[in-house]
């Protein structure tokens, strides 16, 4: 072995003596940066070998914190062409702890170099030639002053990174003074004296922890004093030594600075290919910010309006919709862009700056735009299901055999119930799902009695299917549906975990069932793109999401912790697009889909079980409990709406922000905003 450093040349033990003058077999370069590397050895061997020799010490230069070592390995007649590598750094000695190394394998060819590069890395921020813990033995890596083998001194700090702070000095402990209550405590000098009383700190945001250089000794706590001293910031409750560390730019736990192991300031990948560093993130944790932008001349269409972001991705192949406009206010409202028409839906949708207005000024809403309570059925209607197919559309369908409709055309007056009543049409019973054709308005209606029934806008046809198609799924509990050319493509689930394909000539075909799960809820953007949703009976019972694999498969997709086996039932879905979906559960959580994952979502603050939803964007969110409404804008929760008197909240729909309805039982139905 030959090693070099700066410039100096040496013959190892592995070399062959006779082979010093020719081309080494391996040209192997150190790089250690960090530390001042006392010790450093390569260990070279026959891979096929068990049997491993003692290291070799590569001579380091002193004083030196950040360099290259490069070691010229000749290897032993009848070595493999797999050599093994192994090299190590210790602190102070060869005998030290190992504070970096790594093990290579390599394949190398007689008669040529192979050259290769590893790295020593270390941290020894404090340069006192120990390194920080864990890797070394450094327990504070920012005083040069403590480390193994200091000389402890009473001060409130470990010295000798040895059986913790003051060993040895019994501070605390008794020694008289006056009124009998008097104790060891550390003196200026490094050793003790005796305090008349206990020490007490000023501690002036109450947190339990005071200024170490701010102290009294009593024999009882003085107003505004905490027995425990250390704390570096004393106006901040949050801050003090145990504290976790948060990244707030504050040093929240009082030991070695602020936002300390982190990440704080690393290199990270950022969205759409772009190169990035870690910044402080609001929830106390790190998130990855770009460094500029990209020069694709594209930008991301998350909401897929044909509109881009200002930000400009950074690879052309960002995985995501792109557009080449950057004229989009909000990639995650597809009703919002430059040039779109304004819509009442409390948003600026042309990117004008001004909410709900036109570029004339003009309102989009109506005067006193609210939403409005429909008085949909009589006081006996318990809905359980509402469907709108277009703007101003709407199905409602409910126990006791109850169906009503609201077409495009019809006007509401005030405190009268909907005219189109097709209340005994369908077979008796509940019904707990609709689904309506966007071609024709025509509802498809399931209840978990075996309630299979069609029927149009107007009053007739309509047809009770329940006798021919119930015997593929005797208890359906919710249904959608697809336009695919001429015909409506429908399905539905049961609440036992059956699932079915439902034709509107009364065909009908099973598909897989989902075994051992409670279902509550179907929904999809397309016939590729469906979700069912429920949970699985157990102690606990374990929410279930499940997406569904043309031609009859479904199949789990995995939910975010805390959720699996928290109890929780997943009670409604909605997907968006094949890249956008989301879903509630009766434990007020809201959980999102990226296309490939379930990913927790905040959730509405004070909510309660929620049992419905409703999306057309990213940042376009509706959410229903049994007593209130909320809407997510990207940044923030919005209370919408409260039940009435003595209602409850069951379901709501819309086909865009500016139309949409929330279901109450009993009777009521409600519209926004008119």
């Amino acid at each position: 072995m030959r090693a070099w450093s700066r410039g100096l040349l040496a013959c190892g033990l592995l070399a062959a003596l006779s082979a010093c003058g020719d081309a080494p077999l391996i040209k192997l370069t150190l790089h250690y940066s960090g530390f001042e590397p006392a010790c450093v050895q390569v260990q070279a061997s026959d891979g096929a070998d068990p049997d491993l020799p003692a290291p070799q010490p590569v001579p380091v230069p002193p004083g030196t914190r950040n360099g290259d070592l490069t070691v010229s390995i000749w290897g032993k007649p009848g070595w493999s062409d797999q050599v093994r590598l192994a090299t190590e750094a210790h602190e102070k000695t060869c005998d030290g702890p190992k504070v970096a190394g790594e093990v290579r394998m390599v394949t190398v060819t007689r008669g040529q170099t192979f050259s290769l590069e590893l790295f020593l890395e270390a941290t020894d921020a404090d340069q006192d030639g120990f390194v920080a813990a864990p890797a070394g033995t450094d327990c504070d890596d920012a005083q040069a002053s403590i480390h193994p083998g200091a000389t402890e001194i009473c001060n409130n700090q470990d010295d000798n990174c040895a059986n913790g702070a003051d060993e040895g000095f019994n501070v605390g402990g008794p020694c008289g003074g006056d009124g009998g209550c008097g104790t060891i405590q550390c003196a200026q000098d490094g050793g003790t004296r005796c305090a008349n009383g206990l020490a007490f700190y000023r501690d002036d945001d109450g947190d339990g922890f005071g200024r170490t250089d701010d102290v009294l000794y009593r024999c009882t706590a003085p107003a505004g004093y905490a027995l425990n001293p250390g704390d570096c910031q004393d106006d901040a409750g949050f801050v003090h030594p145990g504290a976790p560390e948060i990244c707030d730019g504050l040093d929240d736990n009082c030991v070695s600075g602020v936002d300390e192991n982190l990440g704080k300031g690393a290199g990270c990948s950022a969205p759409y290919g772009c190169p990035g560093q870690n910044v402080c993130a609001p929830d106390g944790g790190v998130m990855c910010q770009a460094n500029g932008s990209g020069v694709t001349g594209k930008h991301p269409d998350e909401d897929e309006d044909g509109h881009g972001a200002p930000t400009e991705i950074c690879v052309a192949d960002a995985g995501i919709p792109v557009a080449s406009s950057s004229d989009d206010c909000d990639d995650g409202d597809p009703f919002t862009a430059t040039g779109f028409p304004e819509i009442c839906d409390r948003r600026d949708n042309d990117c004008d700056g001004r909410v709900d207005k036109d570029d004339a000024g003009v309102s989009a809403c109506p005067n006193d735009a609210g939403w409005v309570a429909h008085t949909a059925g009589g006081s006996s209607h318990v809905w359980r299901s509402v469907w709108s197919w277009t703007d101003g559309g709407v199905w409602a369908t409910g126990a006791g055999q109850k169906l009503r409709v609201h077409a495009p055309d019809d006007t509401y007056a005030a405190g009268t119930m909907w005219p189109k009543n097709y209340d005994s049409d369908c077979a008796n019973g509940t019904y707990t799902g609709v689904w309506a054709d966007p071609a024709n308005g025509m509802a498809f209606t399931v209840g978990p009695a075996g309630l299979f029934c069609t029927h149009a806008l107007a009053a007739t046809p309509f047809q009770d299917q329940g006798g021919i198609v119930s015997a593929n799924l005797p208890d359906p509990v919710s249904v959608v549906g697809f336009r695919t050319g001429s015909a409506a493509e429908v399905y539905v689930v049961g609440l036992d975990g059956g699932t079915l394909r439902w034709f509107a000539d009364a065909g009908s075909q099973p598909l897989d069932p989902i075994s051992g799960v409670h279902l509550n809820d179907i929904h999809g953007s397309s016939r590729d793109v469906i979700f069912a949703a429920g949970q699985a009976p157990g102690a606990p019972a374990d929410p279930r999401l499940y997406r569904f694999s043309q031609p009859s498969t479904w199949i789990q997709t995995p939910l975010p912790a805390p959720l699996p086996n928290s109890g929780a039932s997943v009670q409604a879905v909605y997907s968006v697009s094949p890249r956008l979906a989301f879903a509630v559960t009766d434990t007020a959580a809201v959980v999102e889909w990226n296309g490939s994952a379930w990913a927790m979502h905040p959730a509405p603050p004070d909510a309660g079980a929620l049992r419905g939803v409703l999306a057309f964007g990213r940042d376009s969110l509706f959410v229903i409990d049994s007593k209130t409404a909320w809407e997510w804008n990207g940044s923030a929760w919005t209370r919408l709406l409260d039940a009435g008197t003595g209602g409850t909240l069951v379901d709501l729909h819309g086909t865009n922000p500016a139309d949409i309805w929330v279901a109450q039982d009993p009777q009521m139905v409600y519209r926004w905003p008119q």
